[in-house]
């Protein structure tokens, strides 16, 4: 017996098919995924510079934090409370679940502030509040006061 045209063989049947659909699919949504989120290697391709210039400033490790809060176009603040010392330089004294509405912080939302704590987990959480507010220009110092003494720099008590 003859088939015509228009028969499929039975190993050749839409049914049988399907799983390999789906494989492929599968297939090219993890490789379409891969190529969005990136790969290892990538990085020498990425230009970092305009990168950074979109993100806004967060955690600065105690080197960084000291040579930018030492450049005195910036507000540096301290959000910790209670009252535990401070960082020679220091502009103000908020504390950190008070600091949204306070009337001291700069008018400019492109301000350069500098935000610490005793441990860094204050300053984060007074960071996030005033990004949340549109403040663009905000960092914090990673470990606060704790990273800065083991860095070997002074704490002053008042």
């Amino acid at each position: 017996m003859q088939t015509s045209a228009s028969e499929e063989p039975a190993n050749r049947s839409p049914a049988r098919l399907w799983p390999i659909v789906i494989l492929v699919v599968a297939l090219a949504g993890l490789v379409a995924g891969y190529l969005a989120v990136g790969s290892p290697g990538m990085d020498d391709r990425v230009d970092r510079t305009a990168i950074a210039q979109q993100e806004p400033v967060a955690r600065l490790g105690v080197e960084e934090f000291a040579a930018r809060m030492a450049n005195r176009d910036s507000v540096v603040i301290n959000v910790h409370t209670p009252y535990e010392g401070e960082l020679e330089g220091t502009d103000l004294f908020i504390a950190f679940d008070r600091i949204a509405d306070d009337p001291r912080l700069p008018a400019d939302r492109t301000a350069k502030i500098f935000l610490y704590c005793r441990s860094g987990s204050m300053s984060d959480q007074a960071r996030r509040t005033l990004q949340s507010k549109g403040y663009q220009n905000v960092a914090d110092l990673d470990g606060g006061m704790r990273a800065w003494e083991s860095a070997g720099r002074a704490i002053v008590n008042r």
